[in-house]
């Protein structure tokens, strides 16, 4: 049994590891803030699996999961090409395995960071991310995993451009990081792909899809792990600053993740 728990928890872990992955708030990093403008994301997901998708890329039973994750996202436009960025997240997480079910309540993650704009050639941005985060949450013990006090250092290159087609507008962004992780933790590579499209004034929907690989030595069990996951989301401005977000969230493919499912809700206030 404390095989098959460890499977799972180090299953959970590697859920965690893609849920916080570069920005996995519904913005577009793109465009920075305003110089003395603040943009505050407050999110809740909920998240559920009962199957890991294993080392053969196959679907296996092996206890569930249920987790409850709340998470402030903040950017401040420092000046006019800078956006300082700070990310902290909670999470309550229950699995359970062959009867038995352990739960875990804890801070995850810190993240401090920063957004600096390059240049714009022939309508494209280029905007690139300076991110150092710290693991707060006590995990199960795995040297291809973050335990507590940890840190990590990201950087990432961010493409986006606006478009006009069929009568509507909107945006695709592309966001490709490089997540080093010190001692013998795997580095890990993320590209994100977002597309928002203005469907009225005040409301716009977004489709996103994430993946994310594990590089070099995996010294685990396990070994290499990857996913992709898939994002759709609506947000309403309901008055000038003051916009909710709603939406689900889904694994499509991987190698030794949880296959996800869930939902968001989401509030931002910009002032």
């Amino acid at each position: 049994m404390l095989n098959l728990t460890r499977y799972v928890q180090s299953g959970c872990i590697a859920l965690l590891v893609g849920t916080t992955c570069g920005a996995s708030t519904a913005t577009a990093g793109a465009w920075l803030q305003e110089t003395g403008t603040t943009l505050a994301i407050v999110t809740v997901r909920h998240i559920r699996a009962d199957r890991i998708i294993n080392r053969s890329s196959e679907l296996t039973a092996n206890g569930r999961l249920s987790k409850v994750e709340p998470e402030l996202y903040l950017e401040y436009g420092l000046a006019s090409r800078l956006t300082l960025l700070s990310k902290f997240t909670r999470s309550t997480d229950k699995i359970k395995v062959l009867g038995h079910q352990f739960t875990n309540t804890d801070f995850q993650r810190l993240e401090l960071g920063s957004r600096a704009y390059l240049f714009t050639w022939e309508g494209t941005r280029y905007v690139v991310d300076l991110i150092a985060g710290r693991t707060m949450g006590t995990q199960p013990i795995d040297p291809s995993l973050s335990t507590t006090g940890q840190f990590d250092v990201e950087v990432a290159l961010i493409t986006g451009t606006h478009f006009e087609e069929w009568g509507m507008s909107g945006f695709n962004e592309t966001r490709i990081a490089y997540r080093h992780r010190p001692g013998i933790r795997p580095a890990e590579a993320h590209i994100e792909v977002t597309l928002g499209v203005n469907l009225d004034t005040d409301w716009l929907l977004l489709l996103k899809n994430q993946n994310m690989n594990s590089l070099g030595r995996t010294p685990s069990p396990f070994g290499h792990y990857r996913s992709n996951k898939a994002e759709l989301s609506l947000v309403h401005e309901l008055e000038p600053g003051f916009s909710i977000e709603a939406g689900a969230l889904r694994t499509l493919a991987g190698r030794n993740v949880l296959k996800e499912s869930g939902f968001k809700l989401a509030f931002w206030y910009r002032f």
